[in-house]
């Protein structure tokens, strides 16, 4: 799973990413609350990898963020932080979505997820075999 962090401040849209991997000697991210989560099934899992996923095309997704932040929460100066666990194939592109933590603003919710798509890996690597995460 990756994760992606969207950030809006009140003079102006302030757009800022983070990557979170899971990793053999990485901390785990703290489990949300249960009504962020639904179905347990639907946690994200932890598959062992030794070289993780690493982002493409990191210009390209921060356009991206730029061009879809909300127009109407971007003037008003409200921002917010959306957290997306991402699915990411074995062949590096994201293959499902979910938000982990919402804004508490839809919309910004949705932009978070439109941008997701955006995004290009490289393979994670279980020693010489590539593995989605």
């Amino acid at each position: 799973m990756r994760g992606l962090l969207i950030r809006g401040g009140a003079a102006a849209a302030l757009v800022f990413v983070a990557c979170l991997a899971d990793s053999p000697t990485s901390p785990k991210v703290p489990a949300p609350a249960s009504s962020a989560v639904g179905r347990l099934a639907d946690a994200p899992v932890f598959t062992p990898y030794t070289v993780s996923p690493s982002i493409l095309n990191k210009s390209e997704v921060v356009r991206a963020m730029e061009k879809a932040y909300p127009p109407l929460l971007r003037d008003a100066g409200t921002g917010g932080t959306v957290i997306v666990y991402f699915f990411v194939g074995a062949d590096g592109t994201v293959q499902r979505t979910r938000i982990f933590r919402s804004s508490g603003h839809p919309t910004l919710d949705a932009a978070a997820l439109s941008v997701a798509k955006t995004y290009q890996f490289s393979p994670a690597r279980n020693r010489d075999q590539k593995v989605a995460v």
